[in-house]
């Protein structure tokens, strides 16, 4: 059970390391030169979802290797309303 748990860590930190790779630098501003905001604020509300979900994800992964549980919890329940945020932009 317990390398099972490990692996999963292992994954975890992969993904967000891939994530983190991928991070966008900054705003496409040719998005504001178009009549309507919404594309150039739907853009930037994105790439700020895509930041913090990546840092609530690394901060959820130091504090499960420091076995503070509570934290943990609260941080990860943090990075998953922040996805589902992302997935409702989405869509």
């Amino acid at each position: 059970m317990k390398q099972e748990m490990e692996e999963q860590v292992q994954k975890c930190k992969a993904a967000v390391q891939a994530i983190k790779g991928k991070l966008p630098a900054f705003v496409d501003l040719s998005f504001k030169e178009l009549p309507s905001q919404t594309p150039f604020r739907v853009v930037c509300l994105r790439d700020i979802l895509i930041h913090r979900v990546t840092h609530l994800a690394e901060e959820g992964l130091d504090l499960h290797s420091r076995k503070a549980v509570i934290p943990f919890i609260l941080v990860v329940r943090a990075a998953m309303e922040t996805a589902a945020l992302l997935y409702m932009l989405d869509k």
